[in-house]
């Protein structure tokens, strides 16, 4: 099973007619989950896997800034022997601001507004911390 890439920018960068951006954009936003974690493939492979494996299980999905090594095949070959899939769109990270990995990003709703965490703690931190903001 190959990994599902999501590529937002690059599909807009093939479509430059404005009303195809307008319709990359418009499925970039509503296929991005509620919860995403932001991390890089310089974090360790068991660290990946176990924020992989929590996202599954919350519903969210990883997202990476960008390609290993430049590459779509090295990419997918990374992610494949990791066993986990992720989401390659550097636009989230602008639009979430997300300056370090891991950051773990809490969408409220479909509006704009979001709660976000950085650092290498537990996902149950992670939970607990966003609930008690909610508060």
């Amino acid at each position: 099973m190959l990994p599902s890439l999501v590529l937002s920018a690059f599909l807009a960068s093939i479509y430059p007619d404005p009303s195809m951006q307008d319709v990359t954009k418009s499925i970039s936003t509503e296929r991005t989950p509620k919860l995403l974690i932001f991390v890089s493939f310089t974090m360790s492979g068991e660290i990946l896997k176990n924020l992989f494996r929590e996202a599954q299980k919350n519903e969210g999905d990883l997202v990476l800034r960008g390609l290993y090594k430049n590459s779509f095949k090295a990419t997918a070959l990374k992610l494949q022997k990791l066993r986990i899939e992720a989401l390659i769109d550097p636009t989230l990270f602008e639009k979430f601001q997300v300056k370090s990995v891991p950051t773990f990003v809490l969408r409220e709703n479909s509006s704009e507004e979001f709660k976000s965490l950085s650092g290498n703690v537990t996902f149950n931190y992670v939970l607990q911390k966003f609930k008690k903001e909610g508060s």
